[in-house]
Parts: C-alpha cells; structure tokens; sequence
C-alpha cells in the first residue's frame, strides 16, 4: 500500500503526542517542551497524509492509553493539543523566572550573564576561599566567582578552578586558572 510509511508516521506522531500531553497534564517536568514539539510533529504527518490523498475516514491504530481515531478525528485535535502545550511552555517559563527573579532584579551586567551562564544551569559557584554561593546577595557582593571540574580519567583525579573577577557589575581581567590533584580543590584555589 502506496500509504503504508504515511500512516506509520502519523500513527507514531499521534502516540508521542497524545503520551506527552498526558504526561504534561501528569506534571512531567518536561511534559509542556515535548508535547509541544510532538504535536508540531503530529501537524506536519497529518498534513503529509492528506497531501498523500489518504481518505480521513482511515483509522489509525492507538497503542496504550492512546485509542484508535480517524484521520479527521486526530487532524481535529491537533489545534486544541498545540493549545494545551504552548499554554503549558508559557506558565512552566513564567514560573522558572519566578523562580529566579530574585537573583535577576539583583543582579546587571556581566555578574547577570555570569549567573545566568553557570548557577542558572545547574554548575555551583564559589566566592573567595571556597565559599559556596547561594543567595542572591552573595552574587552582588562577590569580587570574584570561582566553578571547578574534576577530571577523574587518568590515574590521579585532577582538578581545574576557573575565576572571574568582577568590578561592580562588569568582568575584569582575564580567567584565572588554578588546577592541581586531587577529587576538590583546596580553599587556596579560589583566590
């Protein structure tokens, strides 16, 4: 059948839809991103199809929790789904800057872009001596902000500090790098 790769993507693009609307309605954390990007899939299938003169009266086969439907039935569903994703992207963004409006009405310049580039994305940021940063006031206040990697694929463990020295809100001078051996770096590595 000249249909038969046609129907096997929108069955498959309705099954990842339908799963990540449910998953978004569930409160997966991921949910609202993937569901939007699978009914955007969905849209582009089901059009290919009609494209390809398959009748809308054609079933497509479900799987799980994802029962079987028209070619007309999933078309109509693709509007309220996009809906129903882009809302959820919409209040998952507005609460992650809820989140971390309390660093980001704080913080300007290059000690934002800083924040934003590393504590935002999940890598820990040291002050003088070690001090782990956590507040947004530690941010302001900080004249220089360290992160470390640990390479463990040699013999000894190694370590790397980088710093960044700030004036106010602006970046000076060059990144300071320390390394030595060892799983951390010592306290005199952040200088």
């Amino acid at each position: 059948m000249e249909w038969k790769p046609v129907l096997r993507e929108v069955a498959q693009a309705y099954y990842n839809a339908s799963t990540w609307i449910r998953e978004t309605r569930a409160g997966r954390k991921e949910g609202p991103e993937m569901a939007k990007m699978f009914c955007g899939e969905l849209k582009t299938k089901v059009d290919r199809a009609i494209a390809a003169k398959v009748p809308e009266s054609f079933v497509i086969a479900g799987s799980g929790e994802t029962k079987p439907a028209t070619l007309a039935e999933i078309k109509t569903l693709i509007a309220p789904y996009l809906t129903e994703a882009n809302k959820a992207v919409d209040q998952q963004s507005a609460a992650e800057e809820a989140k971390w409006q309390p660093y980001t009405s704080l913080l300007e310049g290059d000690r934002l872009k800083y924040f934003n580039d590393n504590y935002r994305k999940g890598v820990n940021v040291y002050g003088p001596g070690g001090r782990y940063l956590e507040k947004p006031a530690d941010f302001q206040k900080a004249t220089v902000m360290h992160t470390y990697t640990v390479n463990k694929e040699g013999l000894v463990p190694r370590w790397e500090v980088t710093g960044r020295r700030f004036k106010g809100n602006k970046l000076v001078g060059a990144p300071i790098i320390r390394n030595g051996v060892g799983d951390r770096p010592p306290a005199s590595a952040y200088k």
